[in-house]
């Protein structure tokens, strides 16, 4: 378990913005689930990817079937 839920929440979310720049893909609403990230109860720190539209998720499949070595098209 983190010390810091929501310190921790919002590196994750920081270093999975990067990742996801590096493809030129976007998440505008990725970031910490702030319900999860500050509740009293033991800590399961949620990561909220947000909505994104039809041309991001296609990029997205794309970069995770590339990676999987299952080609992007």
């Amino acid at each position: 378990m983190d010390a810091h839920p929501l310190a921790a929440a919002l590196a994750v979310s920081d270093e999975l913005a990067q990742a996801c720049a590096l493809h030129g893909i976007t998440l505008p609403s990725l970031g910490p689930d702030l319900a999860s990230c500050t509740a009293t109860a033991p800590p399961r720190q949620l990561i909220d990817l947000g909505r994104v539209n039809m041309d991001t998720a296609r990029r997205l499949v794309a970069v995770l079937r590339r990676s999987a070595g299952r080609g992007g098209d």
